[in-house]
């Protein structure tokens, strides 16, 4: 049984992992009332674990490994052992907030199917992985806004869908380049007569800019998705994941507007999105 002094330590750490990120989300949460403000905290905490674990070091057998050792250790914390000072808090805020366990397994899954290597070959398998890695954190943040478990999950995901294809268009030539990941599926590149090459070519080929119009035609998508699914009866609670949500859109607009050109990564800066963030909160 974890003590209530336990616990507030806990918490701490996570506030202590969030604060030494270079992300804006952090900043973000605290808008967010007290309670809140510790889930997203914890919730944030274990997404740095994660990463962290496949970032370290170049061994992808450690990395994978890593990732088991978390997600073991996790399930453990669950059933009452703790092995990390991240965990009461995590535990607790799955609990308290009646959080999908196995998102979290899931977003674990997401990262080993990077490590993996594993090839996106179709839409479903772009979409799949959007769901793993994003629409699994979607639906912990929907808890957490105070959405009955379950409630949200059609909106979690299409918005997890939606901001994860922001990223992999915003980051198409980098992802390639740093990492050699591509995740526009590899029939759309073949149906195209594309090599992953010519994604990363300056200027693009009207081939390449034609596809990256298509793949943001698919995030337009998820954003009207999103729209639609919102669930009324919860549109005061989703108040700040919508916030979010609409940082990204406006990020997705800015690219659009630029038509997807890959020589220049479109950003908001920190400033500017808490100030968005802001102005959509009041």
């Amino acid at each position: 049984m974890i003590s209530e002094r336990e616990l507030k330590a806990s918490y701490t750490e996570c506030a202590k992992v969030c604060r030494k990120s270079k992300s804006t989300f952090p900043w973000l949460f605290r808008m967010l009332p007290h309670a809140q403000y510790q889930a997203m905290n914890a919730v944030y905490a274990y997404c740095r674990l994660l990463d962290d674990a496949v970032d370290d070091g170049e061994n992808r057998a450690i990395k994978l490994s890593n990732l088991s050792n978390i997600t073991t250790s996790l399930e453990s914390a669950l059933k009452g052992s703790n092995t990390h000072s991240i965990y009461p808090a995590v535990v607790d805020t799955i609990a308290c907030f009646q959080l999908p366990r196995e998102a979290f397994e899931e977003l674990a899954n997401g990262m080993r199917f990077d490590l993996e290597e594993k090839t996106i070959s179709t839409e479903e398998d772009l979409l799949h992985y959007c769901d793993m890695v994003a629409g699994t954190v979607g639906r912990m943040v929907v808890g957490v806004c105070g959405v009955p478990n379950g409630s949200g999950d059609e909106y979690a995901i299409s918005t997890g869908r939606a901001l994860q294809l922001t990223n992999i268009l915003r980051d198409v030539k980098e992802d390639y380049v740093k990492q050699k990941r591509c995740y526009i599926p590899e029939t759309w590149l073949n149906e195209n007569k594309i090599t992953v090459e010519d994604l990363i070519k300056y200027p693009a080929p009207d081939s390449v800019k034609s596809l990256l119009i298509t793949v943001g035609g698919l995030t337009e998508k998820w954003y009207r998705t999103a729209d639609e699914t919102l669930p009324q009866q919860y549109k005061r609670e989703l108040k700040f994941a919508e916030a979010l949500r609409n940082v990204y859109k406006i990020l997705f607009e800015r690219m659009r507007n630029k038509k997807f050109d890959t020589a220049h990564r479109v950003s908001l800066g920190k400033w500017n999105k808490v100030l968005l963030v802001l102005k959509y909160l009041i």
